[in-house]
C-alpha cells in the first residue's frame, strides 16, 4: 500500500513575525509533510520572500484577492494530498502531528478528520498586564480548530469551498459544513497545535466577528432543522 501525500498549507497575510516560525514547526514533523504551500494573500510585507527563502518542499502560491477563504481555497487547489492540513501564519504544530494523526486514520479508516488538543500561549510582545488580563488556561483544551486538523481531501471536497465573503469564522464555517455532512471525526489525547495569542488575533473579542459567528450558527442550525423535516 502506497504511503499517503500529505499537504500543509500555510495562508498568510503579512506575516513576517511569525512565518519562518510556522514554517519550521511544518518542516519538523516527526512524519515529514510530502508538499508545504504557503499561500501569499497579498501581503506588502517581506511574507513571500521569507517563504521562498526555505526552498523545496516549500511551494509559494500567490493569491492577490485578499481574504481568507480565497487563500484556502488556493491551497487546495494546489495541493497534491491526499491528505491536507492547515496551519495559521501566527501558530505552530507539534513536532508529531503528523504522525499521530495519520496513525488515527489509519486504525480507523471511517475517519474523515481528526483533531486534537491545542494548548496557548502569549506572544514575546505582550506586556506583564496583557498576558494577565488574557487568563490562557494553563492546560491544553480540545482543538475544535481548522489549525489542529488533518483531512482528508474528498472531505475538503466534500463539504466546499471557503465562502469568500466570511472574513473571521472560515473554521467555523468548515466545522459547521463537516458536521451536517455527517462526516466521522476523531479527537486526540495528544497536542498537536500550539496557539499563538497577541494583540492582532483576539478575534472573538471583535463585535465584526461576534455578528459573524451568530449568523453562521443560525444558518447551520436552520439547515440541520431543514434537512430533518
Amino acid at each position: 500500500m502506497a504511503e499517503p501525500i500529505v499537504t500543509a498549507a500555510i495562508p498568510v497575510r503579512n506575516g513576517e513575525a511569525y512565518l519562518a516560525e510556522a514554517i519550521e514547526s511544518v518542516l519538523a514533523q516527526t512524519r515529514p509533510c510530502d508538499q508545504v504551500i504557503v499561500v501569499d494573500n497579498g501581503s506588502s510585507d517581506r511574507s513571500a520572500e521569507i517563504a521562498r527563502g526555505f526552498g523545496p518542499p516549500v511551494e509559494v502560491v500567490s493569491e492577490p484577492r485578499a481574504g481568507i477563504g480565497f487563500a484556502r481555497n488556493a491551497a487546495v487547489g494546489a495541493a497534491r494530498g491526499d491528505y491536507i492540513s492547515f496551519l495559521d501564519a501566527d501558530d505552530l504544530w507539534a513536532r508529531a502531528k503528523t504522525e499521530l494523526q495519520l496513525t488515527a486514520f489509519a486504525a480507523r479508516p471511517e475517519l474523515s478528520l481528526v483533531f486534537g488538543q491545542v494548548q496557548q500561549f502569549a506572544g514575546e510582545e505582550l506586556g506583564a498586564a496583557e498576558r494577565a488580563a488574557i487568563r490562557l488556561p494553563a492546560e491544553p483544551q480540545p482543538g475544535a480548530h481548522v489549525g489542529a486538523m488533518l483531512a482528508r481531501r474528498e472531505a475538503i471536497e466534500a463539504v466546499g469551498p471557503w465562502p469568500e465573503d466570511v472574513a473571521l469564522s472560515d473554521g467555523l464555517t468548515f466545522l459547521l459544513g463537516a458536521r451536517e455532512l455527517g462526516l466521522e471525526q476523531a479527537m486526540l489525547p495528544e497536542v498537536v497545535m500550539l496557539r499563538r495569542v497577541h494583540g492582532a488575533n483576539n478575534s472573538i473579542r471583535n463585535r465584526a466577528a461576534r455578528i459573524e459567528f451568530a449568523r453562521l450558527l443560525k444558518g447551520s442550525l436552520d439547515r440541520r432543522r431543514g434537512a430533518a423535516q
